[in-house]
C-alpha cells in the first residue's frame, strides 16, 4: 500500500495512493496447498442452489537454485437459483475457471526473471436475467405474458438461448531485476487479451405475440481488447539521504466491439461469433 500521490510511477488516476497485488512466485522446495469449498443458497421464493469452489496451488524446482516453477488454478460453480416462469425449469447458473502458470530463472546471484502466463473464463447466465419492475413491460400489455410475481423468478424466451454473460481473458508477462553496483534495473513486459460476449432479452417479460409484432427484441454485444506494456526503470542505491528513481513507459491498446444487432423470434440471425 502506497499513501499519497503516485502519479509518476502509477498514472495519472493514482493520486490518492497505490495498491499493489504480487501474485506468488515460484519456490525451490516443494510446496503446495489445495482447498476446496462447499455452499448452498436458500431463500424464500428462490430454488435451494448449490455452490462450490475449488483452489490448488503447486511449487518446486527444477534445476536447484537456477529454475523453479509453479502453477495455480481455481474453479467456480453456482447451480443457480432462479426460476424461468415459462418452463418452470432452474436458470442463473455460473462458471468460472483459470489458471495461472510461473516460471523463475536465477542465471547469477544478481540477475532474476519471472515469466508468467494465465488463463480466465467465465459464463454466467444471472447477470442479465431481468425481471420488471411491478409488471410493468412492453410484453405486459399482449394476453400471453407471462409476468413473474415473486423475487428470483424470471420470464425468458425458449426458442432463444437464456440470457449470458462470457468472458475470457489471457495473457502473461516477463519481468527482469538486475542488480549493479549503483542501483536496480528492472525490465517489466506485460501483454493481455480479454473479450466478452452478452446476450440480452430486453423485454424481460415473455410473450410470443410481442416477439411476433418486433416489440420485444433480443440483443447480442460483443466486444474485445488487446494491450501490449512496456517499463523500464531504473532505481539507484541510496547515496545518504537520497536515492534517483527513473524509467520509461510504452502501452499500446487496440479494442472493438460487436456491431449491435437486434432481432426477435428467429435465433438462427446470431452472429458468427455465438458459438
Amino acid at each position: 500500500v502506497l499513501k499519497g500521490p503516485q502519479g509518476t510511477l502509477f498514472g495519472r488516476n493514482a493520486t490518492g495512493g497505490a495498491i499493489q497485488i504480487f501474485t506468488r512466485n515460484p519456490t525451490y522446495d516443494l510446496t503446495g496447498k489445495l482447498s476446496a469449498t462447499g455452499a448452498r443458497y436458500m431463500g424464500k421464493h428462490a430454488r435451494d442452489a448449490n455452490e462450490v469452489q475449488l483452489n490448488g496451488f503447486l511449487s518446486g524446482g527444477l534445476i536447484d537454485g537456477v529454475l523453479a516453477a509453479s502453477v495455480s488454478g481455481y474453479y467456480r460453480h453456482n447451480q443457480g437459483y432462479m426460476t424461468d416462469d415459462v418452463s418452470g425449469r432452474r436458470v442463473g447458473s455460473q462458471e468460472s475457471y483459470g489458471g495461472r502458470v510461473k516460471l523463475l530463472w536465477e542465471p547469477s546471484d544478481n540477475a532474476k526473471f519471472v515469466l508468467a502466463g494465465y488463463y480466465g473464463h467465465l459464463m454466467d447466465h444471472a447477470t442479465y436475467q431481468r425481471t420488471s419492475f411491478q409488471g410493468q413491460a412492453t410484453a405486459a400489455s399482449y394476453p400471453d405474458a407471462v409476468i413473474p410475481t415473486q423475487p428470483w423468478h424470471v420470464s425468458n424466451d425458449p426458442a432463444n438461448p437464456e440470457p449470458y454473460l462470457m468472458n475470457e481473458v489471457y495473457g502473461g508477462s516477463l519481468r527482469g531485476d538486475i542488480e549493479f553496483d549503483i542501483g536496480t534495473l528492472t525490465l517489466l513486459s506485460g501483454y493481455s487479451y480479454a473479450k466478452n460476449f452478452n446476450f440480452v432479452n430486453s423485454a424481460a417479460i415473455y410473450s410470443a405475440a410481442c416477439i411476433a409484432a418486433s416489440r420485444c427484441t433480443f440483443v447480442p454485444l460483443g466486444a474485445g481488447g488487446e494491450s501490449f506494456s512496456q517499463e523500464i526503470n531504473f532505481v539507484t542505491k541510496k547515496f545518504g539521504i537520497f536515492s534517483l528513481s527513473t524509467g520509461l513507459f510504452y502501452y499500446r491498446n487496440f479494442g472493438s466491439y460487436q456491431t449491435v444487432e437486434v432481432f426477435a423470434s428467429n435465433p438462427n440471425s446470431l452472429p458468427p461469433w455465438w458459438g
